[in-house]
């Protein structure tokens, strides 16, 4: 198929131009077509109406929460801090030598060198960088720290060691897997939750917390041994402040990965959440938010029943509010999981007010972009529900502030206001559409189709195509503009049709092909219509040939 010219004739104005758009046909036939066309178009998107619903996708292995197809966003520590005095990374013969000494004193009968031993593996395991823990593992000590860590008889190597491991487990994810695979350290670690030692306690959650998050194998082994009942016991009001944050950050990873299977222990845990919600302290709150956020980010949410019954949604609204940047933005990250969920999942949020919510977070200047782009990762899977969803977004008066985001925001934000477009215009009806294209996203959403981001690109031009059915069947039905694509004439008069043209050559292939059929359903010219204008009678002549360079510009543009 031929390519059109990207024409520089296009870029003109005139009421001759404008003329050029098929004219109408009989309204009879049209209203059918637009009924038939719009039943046709709900049949094909109720099908891939849960597909446009995103979750956020956490990484098991990063220190990053990234939602799909879009720019990091931070979560915080995955892992414990490590215990030591920040010595240097360079590891001198002598020092390797030291090293090799050190794992002959940790394996002897000598406690005074079992001490010195210990304490000298978790200053060198606390650096920065993760060689010295591959070095000690060299070693051979983990055996050996495993070891201690079962003996209550041995108490200063018994936490010099539990320190070391909490080291060595904030590594890499093979560091990790040697404490856990080839060691076997859980059973001993979940053994230390019950020491009467609350410092001891502390290093087994924050090890035990390491461990879990590295991996859903590794979290299930954690889960499997019984850390989690043992470690909402630490969870009370007689805890210290440290073991409290240390504990629900732990339970949150212990939450993370693969969906866990709802059983009477995990139960349990979601009534500990429920009660940290409530927390005054920032740092416990932002954890507990993290668990409800992994448990919701499973493809299969069954939660929101629960949760509803419990008053969790409600708080997590009510945290929209809270004055910490971070606890807003884990509550949204949490409730853009929830929102992923089918229609009636949905609705629990909305009816809990989170619209008002997202409203205040579009109009206002002082939030940053992380929280902006969450907002509209909610109100497009809210919108991607059912009509009367959409209307609810609608009336809630997010549109025109979206839309300002859509034209002056980061690029983040901008990407998820046009999938709210996209929903938009995909889920509603055909009055709905016409509201939405109305209120000046076209513009915007054909600056965006010069993006690099080949998915941005096809999510405006399928908004665009949808915007475009609808004026194609207002014009069939004879609107106000002399039975004109209104919206085919907004596309050209901002410059985007001549970028349509240029997505023809676009290397991937459904935003090529979708430009072709774009400019061929609403732009191409009916050949035999020009040969009528040119065989036409003398006052079709007179009004032609009163503009010569409208006359020369409708013989040269080949649409």
């Amino acid at each position: 198929m031929s390519l059109r010219p990207g024409g520089g004739g296009r870029r003109g104005r005139g009421e001759a131009r404008r003329g050029k758009y098929k004219k109408g046909v009989d309204l009879v036939e049209a209203r059918r077509r637009r009924e038939e066309g719009f039943v046709e178009i709900r049949k094909d998107k109720r099908g891939d109406s849960l597909s446009r619903k995103r979750r956020l996708v956490f990484s098991s292995s990063e220190d990053s929460v990234n939602i799909q197809g879009a720019e990091s966003i931070y979560q915080g520590s995955l892992a414990c801090h490590r215990h030591g005095v920040g010595i240097s990374a360079e590891f001198s013969e002598d020092e390797m030598e030291k090293i090799s000494e050190m794992a002959l004193w940790l394996c002897s009968e000598d406690q005074a060198q079992q001490i010195k031993a210990s304490t000298y593996f978790r200053k060198i395991t606390s650096l920065e960088e993760t060689g010295p823990i591959d070095l000690v593992i060299k070693a051979g000590v983990v055996p050996r720290l495993v070891h201690f860590i079962s003996r209550n008889d041995l108490q200063a190597q018994q936490f010099e060691a539990a320190r070391t491991l909490v080291n060595i487990t904030s590594g890499t994810s093979e560091q990790t897997r040697v404490t856990v695979d080839d060691h076997d350290a859980v059973p001993n670690l979940v053994q230390l939750l019950s020491s009467q030692n609350e410092e001891l306690r502390e290093q087994a959650v924050c090890a035990l917390g390491n461990i879990a998050g590295d991996s859903s194998t590794c979290r299930d082994i954690v889960l499997a041994n019984g850390a989690l009942i043992q470690l909402i016991s630490l969870l009370n009001p007689r805890s210290k402040l440290s073991m409290l944050r240390t504990a629900s950050w732990a339970l949150s990873n212990f939450f993370r990965g693969d969906p866990v299977t709802i059983d009477y222990q995990i139960k349990s845990a979601l009534s500990v959440l429920q009660k940290l919600l409530y927390s005054n302290d920032d740092t416990i709150l932002e954890n507990a938010c993290w668990g409800l956020a992994y448990l919701f980010g499973g493809t299969e949410n069954q939660l929101v029943d629960i949760f509803d019954g419990d008053g969790v949604i409600t708080r997590l609204v009510q945290l929209l509010m809270h004055p910490s940047p971070a606890v807003k933005t884990v509550s949204l990250k949490t409730l853009a999981n929830i929102s992923a969920g089918d229609d009636s999942q949905s609705q629990v949020i909305v009816d809990k007010g989170v619209l008002s919510c997202l409203l205040q977070f579009l109009k206002s200047h002082d939030h940053n972009s992380s929280i902006r782009q969450l907002t509209g990762r909610i109100i497009s899977n809210i919108i991607a529900g059912n009509h009367s969803q959409v209307q609810l977004v609608i009336d809630s008066k997010i549109i025109p502030p979206l839309i300002s985001q859509l034209k002056h925001a980061e690029f983040n934000v901008k990407r998820e206001a046009a999938f709210v477009i996209l929903n938009a215009t995909s889920r509603g009806t055909f009055e709905q559409i016409h509201f939405i294209a109305n209120q000046g996203c076209i513009p915007s959403l054909c600056n965006l189709l010069g993006s690099l981001d080949s998915e941005v690109v096809a999510v405006c031009l399928e908004a665009l195509e949808n915007m475009l059915k609808v004026g194609e069947a207002e014009k069939e039905l004879g609107n106000e503009d002399g039975a004109v694509n209104v919206y085919a004439q907004e596309v050209d008069d901002c410059d985007g049709l001549a970028k349509i043209e240029d997505l023809q050559l676009h290397p991937h292939p459904a935003i090529s092909h979708a430009a072709i059929r774009m400019l061929e359903r609403y732009w191409e010219e009916d050949e035999d219509d020009n040969d009528g204008v040119n065989e036409a009678g003398e006052e079709d002549k007179r009004d032609e040939g009163d503009d010569g360079d409208n006359s020369a510009d409708a013989q040269t543009t080949v649409r």
